[in-house]
C-alpha cells in the first residue's frame, strides 16, 4: 500500500490555507499547498501512472476539491477556477457557468445576490454621509441637511443619491460599490441613457475594498467624460424579441 498524504489531510491543508473571496487557477493551489504543507509522504510524488506523469499528491488534490463541490462547499467555473467559502462577491459572467457545473446551489445564489443588494445600500448610505460631512466642512449646513439617497423612493432614477456642489447645483450621483479590488462594476442600459441625459451634474462614485465600519474607504469619483473614457462598457445580458 502507497503510503501517501490521507484525503482528510489535504482538506484540512486546503481549509486552513487557501484565502476567501479569491477565485484562484489550480495550478496556485498547488503552489499554495506545497509551500503550506510540510510533511509529504514517501509516495506523493510517485507518478499516477506510467501513462501518466502527474504527482500523487496533485491528483489527490483534485479528489478534494471535487469532494468540496459535490457538497457546495466551493464554486467552480467550469475552467480550472476555483473560490472558496467566504465568498462575497460573483460577477455575472461567473455565475451561468456556476450553476450550470451544480457549483452553487439556488438557495446560495439568492444569499450572494442578497448580500450584494446590502452592500450596496450601505454603500449608497456610506456616500450620503460623506457628501453631507464634506459640505459641512465649508459650513454649508442647509446643503448638507438636503443631501439624500433617492433609490430607496425609485430604482428606475438612473442615480442613487442626490448632493450639491458648494454652488449650489445639484449633483446626481450613482454608485457602485463592491468589497473586492477589481475595477469593474455592474452598470444597466438605464443608467447609462441617465447619464447621458444629466451628464453635466452626473457622476458616478466607486467603492472599492468595501467595508461597512471603515469611515476611511476610498471613493473614486468619474464625472459622465471621465465615466465614457475610462472604462469599457461590456455587455453581459441581452433581450431576445421575435424576429419578423
Amino acid at each position: 500500500m502507497r503510503d501517501i498524504t490521507r484525503q482528510e489531510t489535504i482538506r484540512q491543508v486546503l481549509s486552513d490555507n487557501i484565502p476567501n473571496d479569491k477565485w484562484l487557477h489550480i495550478t496556485d493551489i498547488y503552489n499554495l499547498f506545497e509551500q503550506s504543507h510540510k510533511d509529504f509522504r514517501p509516495d506523493d510524488f510517485l507518478p499516477l501512472a506510467d501513462y501518466n506523469s502527474q504527482e500523487q499528491w496533485k491528483r489527490n488534490i483534485r479528489v478534494a476539491l471535487r469532494q468540496f463541490k459535490l457538497k457546495n462547499l466551493i464554486l467552480w467555473n467550469g475552467n480550472e477556477k476555483y473560490l472558496f467559502p467566504g465568498f462575497d462577491e460573483i460577477s455575472n459572467e461567473e455565475i451561468p457557468s456556476l450553476t450550470q457545473n451544480s457549483g452553487i446551489s439556488e438557495q446560495r445564489l439568492w444569499e450572494q445576490l442578497e448580500r450584494k443588494r446590502i452592500t450596496g445600500i450601505k454603500g449608497e448610505e456610506f456616500v450620503v454621509g460623506h457628501e453631507k460631512q464634506s459640505l459641512l466642512n465649508l459650513n454649508l449646513t442647509e446643503l448638507a441637511e438636503k443631501v439624500k439617497r433617492v433609490s430607496d423612493e425609485n430604482v428606475a432614477n438612473g442615480y442613487d443619491v442626490i448632493s450639491y456642489s458648494p454652488d449650489g447645483q445639484e449633483k446626481f450621483i450613482e454608485v457602485k460599490t463592491t468589497i473586492t479590488s477589481r475595477y469593474e462594476f455592474e452598470i444597466s442600459s438605464n443608467e447609462i441613457k441617465r447619464a447621458k441625459q444629466i451628464s453635466e451634474n452626473y457622476f458616478l462614485y466607486f467603492i472599492r475594498n468595501f467595508k461597512a465600519d471603515n469611515k476611511e474607504n476610498e471613493i473614486l469619483i468619474y464625472n459622465y467624460s471621465e465615466l465614457e473614457s475610462n472604462f469599457e462598457m461590456v455587455p453581459c445580458s441581452f433581450k431576445a424579441k421575435l424576429k419578423k
